[in-house]
C-alpha cells in the first residue's frame, strides 16, 4: 500500500475517507460486541490516515 501512495498520492485522499468509513463500521461492531453505548465511543475516527500509517515499515 506505501508503493501505492507513493506512486498515486492522490490515493492518500481515498485512504482518509476510507478510514473513517472503517471505523464507523468498527464501532458498530465494538457496540454489538461489547455492549456498550455509541456515545461511549469518539463521533469521528481519532486517528488520521498518516496516523494509522505510521510505524509501518516501507522496506
Amino acid at each position: 500500500m506505501l508503493n501505492l501512495l507513493k506512486d498515486s498520492p492522490s490515493l492518500h485522499r481515498e485512504l482518509g475517507l476510507g478510514l473513517e468509513e472503517d471505523y464507523a463500521d468498527a464501532v458498530r461492531f465494538a457496540v454489538i460486541e461489547t455492549g456498550r453505548l455509541r456515545q461511549d465511543f469518539p463521533r469521528t475516527c481519532p486517528w488520521t490516515a498518516d496516523d494509522a500509517l505510521s510505524g509501518v515499515d516501507d522496506g
